[in-house]
């Protein structure tokens, strides 16, 4: 089903999937058996909207939530613009003090303060006559 044809369906929705009904034929046994198995069934639902999941690793490997984007050519570009592709520092990215922790804005302030690491792959620098951090 294409995305447009998938809002306004009916879904049986758990914890970790959904099961979108495709016409008026029943879901079969063999699936309802599996949603049952799962925990934290939450019943069922009508798609509103489909939303693409961006995900990355952190510093540390880690899976990170990135964002989000309601097609998936919206999904491609976040992900392109976020890829290091090129071999040299071409972006620059401004984060609001508003969208990180205390604890994030001193680790990048530390960051300024000392020669980066190679094997980052952005250098954080103090802005001259500013409490910015570049």
């Amino acid at each position: 089903l294409s995305d447009e044809e998938m809002i306004s369906s009916s879904c049986i929705v758990t914890s970790d999937f959904a099961v979108v009904r495709n016409g008026p034929e029943p879901v079969s046994a063999e699936v309802l058996a599996e949603c049952d198995a799962g925990e934290g069934v939450s019943g069922e639902g009508v798609i509103g909207a489909v939303v693409y999941a961006i995900h990355g690793d952190d510093f540390d490997g880690r899976p990170i939530h990135v964002g989000d984007a309601y097609s998936a050519e919206a999904a491609r570009e976040v992900v392109q613009r976020l890829s290091f592709e090129t071999g040299y520092y071409s972006r620059c990215w401004e984060i609001s003090s508003a969208h990180i922790s205390e604890e994030t804005s001193q680790y990048l302030a530390n960051l300024a303060d000392l020669a980066t690491p190679e094997a980052f792959l952005f250098i954080a620098f103090r802005v001259p006559y500013s409490p910015a951090i570049g």
